[in-house]
């Protein structure tokens, strides 16, 4: 049986920097550790007040080709391979601090950098209990 534990992270992760994918422009990213039960959140350092954006159903919007969440008038875009890499290494607690509206592209769009960075920074077990939901019929969006 595995360990039903919230993770984060043991420390910070270096800046991730890459493209921004549909412009041409820079972008960066850095993952820091979160307290039990905060989930994951994104916070755009570009804007007055670093307003944070709390990766949950309510705040996901559709998009034709990509992942977007936003709350408040606050988007981020291309979220799905940090979000995919923070999943493969069982983080449950993350604040994602980016410096523009956009996850920044690495590795030809794959999630792999972000999960060497995540790696390197090292995984901390918390003292709280991972929320587990079991599906019990199909679910639809």
């Amino acid at each position: 049986m595995g360990d039903f534990r919230q993770k984060t992270l043991q420390r910070s992760t270096a800046e991730l920097c890459g493209l921004r994918l549909d412009q041409d422009l820079p972008a960066t990213l850095r993952v820091h550790p979160a307290p039990p039960g905060s989930g994951i959140a994104f916070v755009r350092r570009d804007l007055p007040g670093g307003p944070t954006v709390d990766c949950g159903l309510a705040n996901l919007r559709e998009q034709s080709r990509w992942s977007a969440l936003a709350a408040q008038g606050v988007w981020v875009h291309h979220t799905e391979h940090i979000l995919a890499a923070l999943w493969g290494c069982g983080i449950d607690n993350a604040l994602i601090e980016l410096d523009c509206d956009r996850v920044p592209v690495l590795a030809g769009g794959s999630c792999s950098e972000f999960s060497r960075a995540l790696r390197t920074a090292g995984l901390l077990t918390q003292d709280a209990p991972r929320q587990v939901y079991a599906l019990t019929a199909p679910l639809y969006l």
